[in-house]
């Protein structure tokens, strides 16, 4: 993976929990854990990530799962604040991983072509 692909993938992490901390600003659930949960997002990129181009984990407080989905104790109404963003977002990431492996593959191909002559022979460029 590329310097830049790296850097656009950070990117994209850093706006990800940015709009979950936006949100989970925006819904104020658990007087007094909101902040606490805020402050807990992390992200973290891995490039060349066990045979994988890249890897994204986020890690935050496991609670924020149990006010998306309305349980815990009192058994409120679910906050969702996670797979809306999530989703939205990872579509985000995906046109633009399209966009530069598309383009990589386009590269790649013209550079191919351009080594076939008219007659289907390669040309070696003397």
């Amino acid at each position: 993976m590329d310097r830049q692909k790296l850097v656009d993938l950070k990117e994209w992490a850093e706006i990800t929990v940015q709009r979950w901390e936006m949100r989970i600003s925006k819904l104020r659930f658990l007087p007094g854990h909101t902040s606490a949960l805020i402050n807990s997002f992390r992200a973290h990129v891995e490039k060349d990530a066990g045979g994988d181009n890249g890897k994204i984990a986020f890690t935050f407080l496991f609670y924020g799962y149990y006010v998306d989905a309305g349980a815990g104790p009192g058994s409120r109404a679910p906050k969702k604040w996670f797979n809306k963003i999530y989703w939205r977002e990872f579509n985000q990431l995906s046109r633009l991983l399209a966009a530069q492996y598309g383009d990589e593959a386009v590269d790649g191909f013209m550079k191919s072509i351009e080594r076939i002559n008219y007659h289907g022979q390669e040309h070696t460029g003397s």
